[in-house]
């Protein structure tokens, strides 16, 4: 699953990942992890990312969140500019970006992760 692939990449770079393959569980899910930044796809099944991104816009707490809508769906000049319009910061299609090019934007917009730092006992 490409989930998995951006996960352990992000993980390796020091960022916290959360995958939610539903899109019922995304709000939940960002009120449970409070996130710097969403990759949200256009298929978030039952409902479409952009739905859910208007959802996110709606409510005081997300609607600055910083989104970025990774898919495979081709957008239309309408879906692009509704995307922006609802204040996504890039439009991405999946089969177009590379990951260490997706991995490089991030960091470019969020910083570097601070890294926990761990003991051994």
């Amino acid at each position: 699953m490409l989930a998995d692939i951006y996960q352990r990449k992000f993980t390796r770079l020091g960022f916290t990942m959360v995958v939610v393959a539903d899109g019922s569980e995304v709000q939940a899910a960002i009120h449970e992890h409070s996130p710097n930044l969403v990759l949200l796809d256009r298929k978030l099944p039952p409902g479409d990312g952009l739905d859910i991104l208007r959802s996110l816009r709606g409510q005081p707490e997300t609607k600055d969140l910083a989104v970025i809508l990774l898919t495979n769906l081709d957008p239309t000049t309408e879906e692009r500019a509704e995307a922006r319009a609802l204040g996504a910061i890039d439009y991405l299609i999946k089969e177009h970006v590379d990951l260490n090019t997706l991995a490089l934007k991030i960091k470019t917009l969020l910083g570097s992760p601070v890294k926990q730092s761990s003991t051994r006992n």
